[in-house]
């Protein structure tokens, strides 16, 4: 179905919320945009939203996902500058702000990164582009709740961990396997490589208020690491 109330764009990112599609723009040939609009699934109505509050800049090739009632969008490409700011949208309210970090672990400016949602509390973050031709291959967790980054990393050689890499796919299915495909490298060269990530987020500990930080903190790190059950390197094409 084609509805030519959307505006044209690239580089912009759709989420799907209660069978109301939300597509934050991108940019349009001339210049990037910073409009949110909703597309209805099942009457192919179009509303372009107005936001309260503090709402994202003007940018492209940024990530979305949504966790519950928000959506939130990281990072992307101002035309002139990279950012690595999180904005929480409320689908509800209509409200939208920038969320202030509670530590210095923080993802670096990035466009072309991907970015899904797991349990309806984490967002779960993974490559991109910095510029001055160099890609990422990290891999950040943010805690909804806790509002913090946890950047994984493991030093264990067997486990084979994906090239950097930005213009990937991400894909999460029933909420804890993610698979990694494609992407372009810093050589200019395209990757066809499939890689599975088996994780586990979930886990909570009964401990004291002033233990509760530090100690679920540490506790993601491992629970993430120790239930890679398989990270595989699938050629698909030759």
């Amino acid at each position: 179905h084609s509805n030519p109330s959307i505006s044209s764009t690239n580089m912009h990112t759709a989420d799907l919320y209660k069978d109301i599609i939300y597509i934050f723009r991108g940019g349009n040939g001339i210049s990037f945009l910073s409009d949110l609009t909703a597309y209805n699934v099942n009457t192919h109505a179009v509303e372009k939203i107005k936001l309260e509050g503090k709402a994202p800049s003007a940018r492209a090739n940024h990530m979305s996902s949504i966790i519950q009632d928000n959506l939130f969008i990281f990072g992307g490409w101002s035309g002139s500058f990279l950012f690595n700011d999180l904005y929480c949208i409320n689908l509800t309210n209509r409200i939208s702000y920038e969320i202030e970090y509670e530590d210095d672990i923080v993802p670096s400016c990035r466009a072309g990164a991907r970015m899904v949602s797991s349990n309806d509390n984490y967002l779960i973050l993974f490559g991109g582009y910095k510029g001055n031709g160099n890609y990422l291959n990290d891999l950040f967790l943010f805690n909804y709740e806790s509002n913090k980054w946890i950047l994984c990393k493991s030093n264990k050689k067997e486990i084979l961990f994906p090239s950097p890499r930005a213009g990937h796919s991400m894909t999460i299915v029933n909420g804890k396997l993610i698979y990694i495909y494609g992407g372009s490298e810093n050589n200019g060269k395209y990757c066809n490589q499939l890689y599975e990530i088996d994780i586990d987020v979930e886990p909570k500990m009964e401990i004291n208020e002033k233990e509760k930080e530090i100690d679920e903190l540490v506790l993601y790190k491992e629970v993430f690491f120790n239930s890679v059950r398989k990270m595989f390197n699938n050629k698909l094409c030759n």
